[in-house]
């Protein structure tokens, strides 16, 4: 599994000219599902996504000591399974290691609270 984290002010997903998730401040996550990965790695995932401290202290005088958690923000997961793309070898990009879409889906549904 694999994530890429952003700090955002707000976020939002569109499908087909219609939001069909968004936040206000939070963090904004893609997440690629591998083939490999189970219901535990998701877990780890999860737990490493709401605690790892992205943002100053309350004072700001120390530069990352809260998490989304500290900060009342909220979380937006996306799946993408580009996140597991191999490119070394020919022109274009191999994306056997991600997971097919039912797996993903239901991986990535489970990052939800």
């Amino acid at each position: 599994m694999r994530a890429v984290i952003q700090r955002a002010k707000s976020g939002s997903v569109t499908v087909d000219s219609k939001i069909v998730s968004q936040i206000g401040h939070g963090l904004v996550v893609l997440i690629g599902v591998g083939h490999e990965d189970t219901s535990e790695d998701v877990e780890k995932v999860a737990n490493k996504i709401i605690k790892t401290k992205l943002w100053p202290s309350v004072d700001g005088t120390q530069q990352w000591k809260q998490s989304v958690l500290d900060v009342g923000g909220d979380v937006l997961c996306v799946s993408q399974f580009t996140l597991f793309a191999k490119v070394k070898k020919g022109q274009k990009p191999d994306f056997h290691n991600a997971a097919k879409g039912p797996q993903a889906k239901e991986l990535t549904v489970c990052l939800a609270p």
